[in-house]
């Protein structure tokens, strides 16, 4: 069963072609919002997971749930490809989720193991809402 190493929420993941880098731009950490609702801005959940033996496919699932533990959205993307490489990274962009309410978001990295969905890791983010004053 492979392992989730970590889990970052952030902008904007740029690889290096050459040298096949990563950087991670911007994390996401809180969100300040004018009014609510509003749409979260698009942004992107990576992971950094190791197998356990080559060519192992990797069943994952992003859960994001709002300050009442109420599920906003369940992301399943397609199983991580069965490369010859012990570690694999995924990178899943998530946009347009609703925000109805100020407080704690959470988002579950979660992975299938024996037919059942398992947290493995767990990123936060604050939404605040920012009232400005009328102007004069």
């Amino acid at each position: 069963m492979a392992k989730l190493l970590w889990a970052l929420a952030c902008q904007r993941v740029i690889t290096d072609q050459e040298s096949n880098s990563v950087s991670y731009i911007d994390a996401v950490e809180q969100l300040s919002v004018p009014k609510l609702p509003f749409q979260f801005p698009p942004f992107t959940v990576a992971t950094l997971w190791k197998r356990e033996k080559r060519g192992e496919k990797i069943n994952m699932r992003l859960g994001v749930f709002g300050p009442d533990d109420k599920t906003i959205v369940d992301f399943e993307p397609e199983p991580g490809e069965s490369e010859t490489a012990l570690r694999h990274r995924m990178n899943l962009t998530l946009g347009g989720l609703p925000i109805t309410a100020a407080g704690q978001h959470r988002i579950e990295v979660q992975q299938k193991v024996k037919g059942k969905w398992r947290t493995e890791g767990e990123l936060q983010i604050d939404v605040t809402q920012v009232t400005r004053p009328a102007e004069s």
